[in-house]
């Protein structure tokens, strides 16, 4: 009677090893796939695709399920389908406006410098409704000496606080709705930068959530930042060309589920974390026009999991569905 053929030992457990490592990576691209935001539209108007550079500067209203989008000094007002159905321009008396916010009641903020210089560190809020007519300014007062050059460039509405931070020192406070100001952080004592870091370094993008966690990235460090309200801080994120890693991180933003959107200006795309930090899915590599993105820059979480992306190469703004997280 013939003896049955038995696989040596050895090569059963390889292959029961290939097995369940099989599963496990189908069930990571599953689950990846599953986080992949899809390709909606490009914010647009009656002509076409709006051209939009990298640096554009984008709010959502929630509430209304709009985006205001910022720049060259006019701002323009997006419904949900993307189509542009109002604009106003900055009066140039002002100076010239470097970012907006949206309060629930439509109100308009934007943060302004009184000439546009680079060297020129004066700032203040002008506050508009929701027309953009000019309402008032708001200036900024008790600032403590340390931050008497503060001169910041990125503005969050955050319920009943304006945050504003500054790319090139560093830093971001916390002012009330009269101007007051109330708190300030060191992101680069919070990143652990040294003097000479320091020197270099600077924010590739800056958010809050709904939380009152602030969110940033330090493109020399390969690295994104979570400070929570008590001050700890989080860190996530590391150098390479693999998906998940970070080439030159861009802007940062808390989606829905908890999701966090990272810019990636150098590898062309947005990854996507989870709220416990770990690599979820990225997307802008895909074929396609709807799927690809230039130099993805700026990120934005809209309404109804919309997530809004700020590009190269005169493509414009390009919005996407979230997926399940």
């Amino acid at each position: 009677m013939a003896r049955p053929c038995r696989r040596p030992r050895g090569a059963r457990e390889r292959a029961i090893r290939l097995a369940a490592s099989a599963l496990v990576l189908g069930s990571m691209l599953g689950a990846a796939a599953a986080a992949t935001p899809t390709p909606l539209f490009a914010l647009s108007d009656f002509g076409g695709v709006i051209p939009y550079s990298a640096m554009a500067r984008m709010c959502a209203d929630r509430e209304r399920d709009e985006v205001y989008v910022l720049e060259s000094n006019v701002v323009r007002v997006f419904n949900a389908a993307g189509m542009e159905v109002y604009r106003f321009g900055h009066d140039v008396e002002l100076g010239s406006a470097r970012d907006i916010a949206v309060d629930r009641s439509g109100d308009i903020y934007l943060l302004c410098n009184p000439t546009g210089a680079m060297d020129d560190r004066r700032f203040f809020l002008a506050h508009c409704d929701y027309r953009g007519e000019f309402l008032g300014r708001i200036e900024a007062t008790g600032l403590p000496p340390s931050l008497r050059d503060f001169s910041p460039n990125a503005l969050v509405l955050a319920g009943d606080r304006f945050l504003l931070a500054s790319a090139r020192g560093l830093a971001a406070v916390e002012l009330g709705r009269d101007g007051r100001f109330e708190r300030a952080w060191d992101l680069a004592e919070i990143a652990g930068l040294d003097a000479k870091q320091r020197e270099s370094a600077e924010l590739g993008g800056f958010s809050a959530d709904g939380e009152g966690n602030l969110l940033f990235t330090i493109p020399v460090l390969f690295r994104a930042f979570v400070v929570s309200a008590d001050g700890t801080a989080r860190a996530f994120g590391r150098s390479g060309s693999g998906a998940g890693m970070f080439g030159i991180t861009g802007g940062i933003v808390r989606g829905d589920g908890g999701m966090l959107y990272v810019a990636d200006r150098l590898r062309g795309v947005v990854i996507a974390f989870r709220e416990d930090l770990s690599f979820a899915a990225e997307f802008g590599a895909g074929q396609g026009r709807d799927a690809f993105l230039a130099g993805p820059a700026n990120v934005l979480a809209g309404a109804r999991g919309k997530i809004y992306v700020t590009q190269t190469r005169g493509r414009g703004i390009s919005v996407f569905a979230q997926g399940p997280s």
